[in-house]
């Protein structure tokens, strides 16, 4: 028979709270604090800290765990945050932190604590499926801005890594035209061999195609007041997490053409965002011993 660790899912929006919910069904004492409002199923909901993390073995964050301020990353509803100092020095002894995306500065900063800490948004597993909602909230996105339909329209993807892919597919799916802009050669002939056209993103950058959409998925701001100027788009969607691929010149010449879309798991699909989180950070418990028979 299996043993479970106790563990706490802190801060968060939606996501973390469906998988909070998705732990204390699959036999985890599970507590949340400062999560989403919401149900949580069996999962119980602490308003102290210290009742939360009480004898846990292991806590689990949200993605991004914190702020670039180095705050818990909280939902508008939860308007009071700590720090990761406070957070972590209110943990027991050798507790697992599992985080989203956390910088070095909060890897060090648990290193002070003595606590080991593991970036699930690194797994493999993370990326690949989290790469799906993520591409279906961005079509979402344009659908509802563009005045033209998928079908019969040309689309650009600037980078073709997981996120990349799953969008150009899907758009393709969707009868789209799909020019993708990626650096490598053996990016670009993937790209070509799923049906798109492919160009180098100099290339690009250079004699940018008239489309209806542009979506860059490459987290550097290569994007400057030249294209911007000379781009006949009608719409850009930076999925790149920070610092994004658009210069600060080029975001103020785009203004509302430009929309930075963060998150769009938790935002779109909280439910499959939040079994993804609860399928890598279950296997990974299971790697660290969180589990045992």
């Amino acid at each position: 028979m299996e043993s479970k660790m106790k563990i706490a899912l802190c801060g968060g929006d939606a996501r973390l709270l469906s998988a909070a919910s998705l732990f204390a069904k699959n036999g985890y004492n599970c507590t949340v604090w400062k999560c989403a409002q919401g149900d949580c199923g069996t999962a119980t909901r602490c308003h102290e800290l210290r009742q939360a993390v009480d004898g846990i073995g292991a806590v689990i964050l949200p993605v991004p765990a914190f702020t670039s301020a180095g705050r818990l990353t909280c939902t508008s509803e939860e308007r009071t945050s700590i720090d990761a100092h406070t957070l972590f020095a209110s943990l027991p002894p050798e507790t697992q932190i599992y985080a989203g995306k956390a910088p070095e500065l909060i890897r060090r900063i648990a290193g002070e604590y003595n606590l080991p800490l593991w970036d699930y948004a690194e797994q493999e597993e993370f990326s690949i499926l989290n790469a799906v909602p993520t591409a279906e909230a961005a079509i979402q996105i344009a659908m509802s801005r563009l005045p033209v339909t998928i079908a019969g329209s040309r689309f650009v993807v600037i980078g073709y890594g997981r996120v990349g892919k799953a969008l150009a597919q899907r758009l393709l799916a969707l009868q789209g035209e799909v020019i993708v802009a990626a650096r490598s050669k053996a990016a670009r002939a993937a790209a070509e061999s799923d049906g798109c056209k492919a160009v180098s993103v100099s290339q690009y950058l250079n004699a940018p195609t008239p489309s209806a959409a542009c979506f860059n998925t490459v987290p550097a701001p290569i994007l400057n007041d030249e294209y911007a100027a000379g781009t006949d788009c009608r719409l850009f969607i930076d999925l790149a997490s920070a610092p994004g691929g658009f210069r600060e010149e080029a975001r103020s010449i785009l203004g509302d053409q430009l929309i930075t879309a963060l998150s769009l798991p938790g935002k779109y699909s909280h439910e499959t965002a939040g079994e993804i989180i609860y399928k890598t950070v279950e296997g990974m418990l299971r790697e660290n011993g969180g589990i045992t028979s």
